[in-house]
């Protein structure tokens, strides 16, 4: 299922939920590289400062993530949803 996140915003417990579904990949789900992360000036996140950002600023959430609803992958590179199959 395609999820259009900028149009419906995951929030911060939808956030929290595909976290644990990605494990230890959490903190990857943050774009480091957008002006809202760095005008935000967090050098070390932790994973709520992280959930907190991405709720409050949709666009900084990874893409493409891979979600089957028990666990979730970030689809970069693109051969890392193959995990899911």
């Amino acid at each position: 299922m395609l999820h259009r996140y900028l149009d419906n915003p995951l929030d911060r417990d939808q956030l929290a939920a595909l976290a644990r579904r990605l494990g230890d990949d959490a903190p990857q789900m943050l774009r480091r590289d957008e002006s809202e992360w760095r005008q935000m000036g967090i050098d070390d996140p932790t994973l709520a400062q992280i959930l907190d950002a991405i709720a409050a600023h949709p666009r900084l959430l990874q893409r493409p993530i891979a979600d089957d609803g028990e666990y979730a992958v970030i689809g970069r590179p693109p051969q890392a949803v193959l995990q899911l199959i």
